[in-house]
């Protein structure tokens, strides 16, 4: 079930998430970039979260919103729970409970990720796996898979406009 709430997250409390869609499977952390609303969501994703749960911390180590790295930094090193990261990639930071965290890793080690992996960086009590959407060189037609290949993963609806359009300015 997928439960959309209209409204600052700061008014939303965990007794009030859980008594709708009881705990959360997947959370993703995407609304303000200032430190206190990221606290904020990040608490309210560690209250709420199920055992096999996920948390995905969005524009993690983006410039544009150091907020966002700062507060993370200032939730995990306060948090008393077990949720620590697994893997990084495109100003995302995926997290989940440390039982899991193997599970997870040997999922995304399949062969559709596998040319996107980096490294994994061995971090305080975690080992993080790195991935990069972007291409490292910038030749035409890597730039237009990665586009591509972004699009059918976060924009299905506009993929295949894209890649008809990319077909005609080629020919």
């Amino acid at each position: 079930m997928i439960r959309i709430l209209k409204g600052s997250s700061e008014d939303v409390k965990p007794d009030g998430i859980l008594a709708q869609v009881g705990p959360v499977r997947f959370f993703s952390v995407d609304g303000g970039h200032w430190k206190s609303i990221v606290q904020n969501d990040l608490i309210l994703a560690e209250k709420t979260l199920s055992a096999e749960g996920v948390i995905a911390l969005d524009d993690y180590c983006r410039a544009e919103w150091p907020d966002v790295t700062y507060a993370y930094s200032l939730w995990q090193n306060d948090t008393k729970s077990d949720i620590i990261p697994f893997a990084a990639g495109s100003n995302k930071l995926y997290l989940c409970r440390k039982e899991y965290v193997q599970k997870y890793r040997a999922a995304l080690k399949g062969p559709f990720l596998r040319q996107y992996f980096t490294k994994s960086y061995h971090t305080d009590g975690a080992v993080i796996d790195c991935y990069r959407l972007e291409p490292y060189n910038q030749d035409e037609e890597s730039t237009t898979k990665a586009i591509l290949l972004s699009f059918g993963i976060f924009r299905p609806d506009m993929f295949i406009t894209l890649k008809n359009w990319f077909r005609k300015i080629r020919k």
